[in-house]
């Protein structure tokens, strides 16, 4: 899934493009793979956004990914960790 999102670095808000995609392992939901696309500054334009979310965890300009495992997943791994 594709959407924009907007954020606010210093005293501009900023545009982002983020790509969020499930990864499956085994046929089995392990998270999600995310792409965060710095896309520009829209301080003066940001009235032209407010249809928008707002994320403030972007931060910076360029492109990051991240991971975000699912609950059950984590749980999973933590057990193993204490056997």
């Amino acid at each position: 899934m594709e959407e924009q999102k907007i954020s606010f670095n210093n005293n501009n808000f900023t545009l982002w493009k983020v790509n969020t995609k499930p990864l499956f392992i085994k046929g089995q939901l392990k998270g999600f793979k995310i792409k965060n696309t710095f896309i520009k500054e829209i301080t003066n334009e940001v009235e032209n956004y407010n249809y928008l979310s707002l994320d403030l965890t972007l931060k910076g300009k360029g492109t990051f990914t991240e991971f975000i495992e699912t609950r059950a997943q984590r749980e999973k791994r933590e057990q193993t960790k204490t056997l």
